[in-house]
C-alpha cells in the first residue's frame, strides 16, 4: 500500500501543478520528467489507466476530484469527459484489456457525505468516456480499487474492492464480483480476514488458473 501511495503521489506531483513548485523538469538518475497537465485542473490525482494500445492510440485516463480527464496525445493535453458522473472524486479505473474495439472504462467515485465514506459508485463507459452510465454494485461500500479480466471482451469478468466504514458485509465489505460486465454483482467475503480492501491484482492466466 505504502509503495502504491508514493508512486501515485509521484505521477500526480507531475501531472498537477502545486503552489511553489517549479515546471522545470524533475532530474532522476538519466532519466527525465516534466510535468503534463495541460487541461487538468483540481489539486490531486487518485488513479491512472493506460490503454493497452497506448504505442498508437496515445491513450491515457486520470482520476481526479474533479473527474475522469482523456489525453490522446501521451499527456501532452487533457480533457473532461465526465457526461453521466453524479459524483467527481474518482478514486479507481479500470481500463478494458481490449480497449482499442470494446472501449470500456470502470470508474469507482466518491463524495463527501455527512458519514465517513459519503456517497459513492460505480460507473462504466463503452465509448472511451464520451459518456458513463451507473453500475454501482448494491449494497456496495466506497470501491478503492478495480481488477479485470485479461479476458474481459468474453468473460465481462471484473473485480471490484471495498473500503466500508464498518468493517462488516452487512456494510458492504469485501470484494464484489461481475461477470456480466458490471450489470450485476456477487459480494464476496469468505475467508477475508481484513474487510478494509485498497488493492486488487489479478492473474494474467486468469481464466485457466
Amino acid at each position: 500500500m505504502r509503495k502504491r501511495i508514493l508512486c501515485l503521489a509521484l505521477v500526480a506531483a507531475l501531472l498537477l501543478s502545486s503552489v511553489g513548485c517549479s515546471a522545470t523538469p524533475v532530474q532522476a538518475g538519466n532519466y527525465v520528467w516534466t510535468k503534463s497537465s495541460q487541461g487538468l485542473y483540481g489539486d490531486r490525482v487518485y488513479a491512472l489507466a493506460i490503454s493497452p494500445s497506448y504505442a498508437s492510440d496515445q491513450t491515457i485516463f486520470a482520476g481526479t476530484e474533479d473527474g475522469v480527464f482523456k489525453s490522446t496525445n501521451g499527456g501532452d493535453s487533457w480533457d473532461p469527459v465526465n457526461t453521466g458522473l453524479t459524483y467527481l472524486i474518482v478514486l479507481a479505473l479500470a481500463i478494458s484489456p481490449q480497449y482499442t474495439t470494446d472501449e470500456t472504462i470502470f470508474a469507482a467515485t466518491w463524495h463527501p457525505g455527512p458519514y465517513k465514506w459519503g456517497d459513492h459508485g460505480v460507473f462504466k463507459s463503452t465509448n472511451g468516456g464520451d459518456s458513463w452510465a451507473d453500475a454501482t454494485p448494491t449494497g456496495a461500500a466506497a470501491v478503492e480499487d478495480f481488477a479485470i479480466s485479461p479476458n474481459y471482451d468474453t468473460d465481462k469478468t471484473i473485480f471490484a474492492g471495498t473500503n466500508p466504514y464498518v468493517p462488516s458485509p452487512s456494510f458492504g465489505a469485501g470484494v464484489f464480483k461481475s461477470t456480466d460486465g458490471g450489470s450485476s454483482w456477487t459480494q464476496l467475503y469468505n475467508g477475508l480476514t481484513e474487510l478494509h480492501l485498497y488493492a486488487l491484482a489479478i492473474s494474467p492466466n486468469y481464466a485457466t488458473d
